[in-house]
C-alpha cells in the first residue's frame, strides 16, 4: 500500500526555472529532506500533495511557476469546500495505510482537520509544534515502515512542564483521571461526545480533546485532536484510538 503525504507550501523556493515539479520547486528544509529520502530511499512508495495558498491542493509532481503569495485566514475558508473534500476522498478512498499532514493552523482551516476521515486501519498523523519539532517529527515518519505505527499514545512522561497554548500542567497522572472523573460527573454528555481519540476512565471512554479543555480551561475549538495527545501523552495518560 503506498504512503499519502500532504504537505503545505514553502515560503522558500527555486527561480531557476519557468515550471518545476512542485516538490522540485519548494525548497524549504522539509522539502529538501523530501528529497534526500526519496533519492536514497528509492523503494519508498509514497503519494505527495502539496496544499498552496496559490494553488490550493496538488499533486507534488504537478509541474509550477514560481508564485509569491501567502495563506490568510481568508483565503483558507475560500479554499476550504475543494481542498477538505480532495483531501478527504484521497483518506477514505482505501489506497494509504499510513497518511501524514504537515501545514500549520491555516492549513489545517483549509483541510477542514476537524472532521478529517479516520478510516478503519488507516494511520492519520499530523504535525504539530515549532517548525524544528515539525520537521523532526517529519523525519520519524518517513522513517517508520508501514507496520511500525501505533494504535494510539502511549504514556511518555515529559522532562519538561507539559503545556498547550501557553497553559502549563503540572498534575499527576492520577490526578488527571481525578479530574476526569469529576468531569464526567459534572458533563456526561460533552465526555461521551469524542470522533477518533478518547481516554478510559475508569471503564469509561472520554473524549481527548474533552479532557483537556477540562485540564487547561481551553475551548476545544483553540487546539487540535493531536495537540491533545500530544499533551495526554506528556502527562502520563494513554490516549486510544476508535
Amino acid at each position: 500500500m503506498t504512503d499519502l503525504l500532504i504537505l503545505s507550501c514553502s515560503q522558500r523556493k527555486r527561480h531557476d526555472a519557468p515550471l518545476m515539479p512542485a516538490i522540485e520547486r519548494y525548497d524549504g528544509p522539509r522539502y529538501r529532506m523530501l528529497r534526500r529520502h526519496i533519492r536514497t530511499r528509492p523503494e519508498a512508495d509514497i503519494d505527495v500533495f502539496v496544499l498552496s495558498a496559490e494553488y490550493g491542493l496538488f499533486p507534488g509532481s504537478l509541474s509550477i511557476a514560481n508564485y509569491d503569495r501567502v495563506l490568510t485566514y481568508d483565503r483558507a475558508l475560500e479554499l476550504r469546500p475543494s481542498t477538505s473534500r480532495l483531501a478527504h476522498s484521497l483518506v477514505s478512498g482505501g489506497h494509504y495505510t499510513r497518511v501524514y499532514i504537515d501545514g500549520g493552523r491555516l492549513y489545517e482551516l483549509a483541510l477542514d482537520i476537524e472532521h478529517f476521515p479516520r478510516p478503519p486501519r488507516v494511520s492519520v498523523e499530523i504535525g504539530t509544534g515549532s517548525q524544528g519539532a515539525r520537521l523532526s517529527q517529519l523525519q520519524v515518519w518517513l522513517n517508520r515502515k508501514t507496520g511500525d505505527q501505533r494504535p494510539g499514545y502511549a504514556p511518555s512522561p515529559s522532562r519538561d512542564v507539559p503545556r498547550l497554548r501557553g497553559v502549563e500542567i503540572t498534575l499527576t497522572p492520577e490526578q488527571v483521571l481525578d479530574v476526569a472523573e469529576r468531569g464526567v460527573d459534572q458533563d456526561p454528555e460533552g465526555a461521551s461526545r469524542y470522533y477518533t481519540w478518547y481516554v478510559n476512565v475508569h471503564g469509561r471512554r472520554v473524549g481527548a480533546k474533552w479532557l483537556v479543555s477540562r485540564l487547561t480551561g481551553l475551548e476545544p475549538s483553540e487546539f487540535i485532536s493531536t495537540e491533545a495527545c500530544r499533551l495526554l501523552g506528556d502527562l502520563g495518560i494513554e490516549v486510544r484510538r476508535v
